[in-house]
């Protein structure tokens, strides 16, 4: 690619960077790293990172820029944080068109179906080469993300877009209220109140941080003036994902003072059954908690939505319609309800006919749905369990949801 852009001062550098959460996951962390190096050279971009982010070993940035990747690009870090918020209240929040949406239906199949001219759900190039050189015409023109996705579109009208989806992740959590560095369980619900960050990503990456173990919030939340997020309704921003929890139960008064849990037989519902259901093909995926059983089947489903929910009121209407279809839990109706994920889970991509399995966070498995039936052998990898892969590994085998 060539460097043909305008080209980014330190000063900008340093002011983008104040916009990026207080340490990105290891990924981003290591492109951007990378990015800056790549740009600046190794002492200026110490200077920049340093000026965001604290050494947490000594000579622990300098050492990442030596053995930086020496393909990521300016564009990464554009695209990193405009996405983070520079310049604008989070430009890809708003830089598609808003039309309030009344919903009147009481047929949930109908609410999931809705398809609005103005309401765009957000979309990224498949090719990561792409998505840098976007970023880099978004920046070196001064245009919107839509514009210069659009002259791009038009140079390169063979070019994949894939559907990306907005959540929150609590990566200081691990299973039901866990710490990771510890594996023990945390002594109060502190850290999974105030641990999480909004996040964007495609379905194999969401499912990537469940099978982590990871809790999730299906929807984005507002900042605190301190840049912190605290989990409560009141902080909920929007969502476009509504998930359901299914754990076969229902509670029987025992006493006049005491319930008891118990399993629903007669609404029970298994995976195999589910899957089977015409509504569960509009679903994006389903995956085991950590409750989960061979015998006892509890699982959560989630559905994108082709628009975004900003009313509570909004939320809950569609989220009774799903839960009375499911005889799901009828307590999940709240917008910022944070989902346990599952070290252990397994989870099946319903609209990219896959099934995921996760062991003690490693992924061991996947194979391909057969619609035809509920076996999954059409194509089967097996990976060890101490072997160190990724979500990615699966994606370039398989390829992703594509436009």
């Amino acid at each position: 690619m060539e460097n043909n852009y305008r080209k980014m001062t330190v000063e900008e550098a340093k002011a983008r960077i104040q916009y990026m959460e207080s340490r990105p996951p290891y990924l981003p962390w290591i492109h951007t790293v990378s990015a800056l190096g790549n740009e600046f050279g190794e002492k200026i971009a110490l200077e920049i990172l340093l000026s965001r982010f604290k050494d947490e070993k000594p000579g622990e940035h300098l050492k990442k820029l030596q053995c930086r990747m020496r393909n990521i690009g300016i564009g990464t870090f554009i695209k990193m944080t405009n996405e983070a918020g520079y310049k604008k209240e989070s430009k890809q929040l708003t830089r598609y068109k808003q039309t309030k949406q009344t919903l009147k239906s009481k047929n949930p199949e109908h609410i999931l179906s809705v398809k609005l001219d103005k309401i765009i759900p957000v979309k990224r190039f498949a090719d990561y080469e792409a998505e840098e050189r976007c970023a880099i015409m978004e920046y070196d023109g001064q245009l919107s993300r839509k514009k210069a996705e659009n002259i791009f579109i038009t140079q390169f009208p063979e070019i994949l877009r894939e559907r990306v989806f907005r959540f929150a992740v609590n990566r200081l959590v691990v299973d039901k209220n866990v710490n990771p560095k510890t594996n023990k369980p945390y002594n109060s619900f502190s850290f999974l109140t105030n641990g999480f960050q909004n996040n964007t990503g495609n379905s194999f990456e969401l499912a990537e941080i469940i099978g982590a173990g990871h809790p999730v919030i299906f929807g984005h939340l507002n900042q605190g003036k301190d840049g912190k997020i605290r989990r409560n309704n009141s902080n909920w921003f929007f969502s476009e994902l509504i998930a359901l929890d299914i754990d076969n139960s229902k509670m029987i008064q025992t006493s006049s003072v005491k319930t008891k849990k118990v399993c629903d037989n007669e609404n029970y519902l298994s995976i195999e059954n589910v899957l089977q259901m015409p509504l569960t093909k509009k679903a994006l995926m389903l995956y085991t908690t950590c409750n989960h059983s061979a015998n006892m089947h509890r699982f959560r489903l989630v559905f994108p939505m082709n628009f975004k929910i900003e009313k509570q009121r909004d939320f809950k209407a569609v989220a009774k319609l799903l839960i009375t279809e499911y005889h799901a839990d009828e307590q999940c109706i709240d917008p910022s309800r944070a989902y346990y994920g599952n070290r252990n889970a397994i989870i099946y991509l319903i609209q990219e006919k896959i099934m995921i399995k996760y062991e003690s966070g490693n992924l061991v498995e996947y194979s391909q749905l057969n619609e035809a039936s509920s076996g999954f052998d059409i194509k089967r990898n097996t990976f060890a369990k101490n072997q160190k892969t990724s979500i990615q590994n699966v994606e370039e085998s398989i390829g992703v949801y594509h436009e």
